[in-house]
């Protein structure tokens, strides 16, 4: 049943991810729209909004907007939801902690992912230009032909990261969260507190917009909020 929920999400990860960069650009591809979408197909919408509250404040400042390419946030944020709900069906463990851990053991797809895009991206090149070509012929079918081999490419390389990832990160996690000390599991359920400081502090460091100490200061106090609200929900 697992293998089937790991090949459905790695399809779907692939559609959000794809609008990362690739297609649209909707902003499906954030952790904070991503990660409930995923949680939703699974059944548990309420680790989703955990999870995307956390990496959405991490990744808020990090943006591919042209020649920029950040580790990949629709990655971590799709392998963790999943991974984390899959662990949690495992063992009556702190869904905190598991996101934690989680977030640990994904961190190298996202600079997988962003190697991965910038590979693609040069491979792309060559049909862009075949598309420049195209249109100076005037042939529709071969233009459409290029532009769907650059989206193809992406697509794929999505759905093999996730597939790969989501079937080792699950297997690790069966085997090292039950032989991890109280010491450790407390130490991670900290860390998902700690999570959303160094996302804040990242931006704070970044901002040069006048207000911007308070603005942060009140996303702060919203965000645990909030985090309180889906703890209890």
């Amino acid at each position: 049943m697992i293998i089937l929920e790991i090949v459905a999400v790695s399809l779907v990860g692939g559609f959000l991810a794809l609008d990362r960069a690739a297609v649209c650009q909707l902003m499906l591809s954030r952790p904070i729209v991503a990660a409930p979408i995923i949680a939703i197909m699974l059944g548990e919408p309420v680790v989703g909004l955990k999870v995307g509250l956390i990496l959405e404040l991490l990744w808020i400042h990090c943006l591919p907007v042209g020649a920029s390419i950040p580790p990949d946030e629709t990655i971590v944020s799709v392998l963790v939801t999943a991974i984390t709900v899959w662990s949690m069906s495992f063992f009556e463990g702190n869904a905190d902690a598991i996101i934690s851990l989680s977030l640990i053991i994904v961190i190298p797809a996202a600079i997988l992912a962003q190697r991965m895009d910038s590979y693609i991206r040069k491979r792309n090149i060559r049909s862009a230009h075949m598309a420049d070509r195209a249109i100076e012929d005037f042939d529709l079918n071969k233009l459409q032909r290029e532009c769907l081999k650059g989206i193809k490419r992406f697509y794929l390389a999505y759905v093999a990261i996730f597939f790969i990832f989501l079937s080792i990160g699950t297997l690790f996690i069966y085997f090292l969260y039950p032989i991890l000390p109280a010491f450790a599991l407390r130490g991670l359920s900290v860390l998902y507190y700690v999570l959303p400081l160094v996302g804040i502090a990242s931006v704070l460091t970044m901002a040069r917009i006048k207000n911007t100490l308070s603005l942060f200061f009140a996303s702060f106090v919203v965000f645990f909020g909030l985090i309180e609200v889906v703890k209890w929900w």
